[in-house]
């Protein structure tokens, strides 16, 4: 035992030390597609899910994949549009990545990112208990690769 609470150690996680989990971007967002971010959904799993943006173009008229596979776009109900695996992620294996991509056949644009992706950004915020819920799932998941493996 180190001698830290769990308050003390979350205080302590430098964002910066995060940098391993930026988001990658690669290739040309389709005409009339936006990325309007990411968000996890913690729960008895953890459900990264990456937000498109559709301008005078129908949703329906592009192909999605994650990681090769295809994906079905998905509406919250107040019209969010979003992509995300139909499994979560286990908590030793949060630092994961997965690919992301939306294509219309000419142009594809690919988000490379992980659980770990969303609690870098987190952790980032001057909010404090947004920073804070960032730096806690990363010492989350190192304690869980430590206990687990990877």
């Amino acid at each position: 035992d180190d001698g830290l609470t769990v308050r003390d150690a979350v205080k302590e996680v430098d964002p910066e030390s995060m940098s391993a989990y930026i988001a990658g971007r690669e290739g040309k967002l389709p005409t009339g597609v936006s990325i309007k971010g990411i968000s996890v959904m913690l729960e008895s799993d953890n459900t990264l899910r990456l937000y498109l943006g559709f301008k005078d173009v129908n949703p329906n008229g592009f192909t999605y994949t994650i990681d090769g596979e295809t994906a079905i776009l998905k509406q919250r109900e107040d019209g969010m549009y979003y992509l995300a695996r139909p499994t979560g992620t286990y908590s030793n294996h949060l630092q994961k990545t997965h690919k992301y991509s939306v294509s219309d056949g000419t142009n594809t644009y690919t988000v490379t990112a992980s659980v770990l992706t969303y609690a870098r950004t987190c952790a980032r915020k001057s909010a404090e208990v947004e920073s804070n819920l960032g730096k806690a799932l990363y010492l989350y998941n190192k304690a869980a690769v430590a206990a687990f493996g990877e």
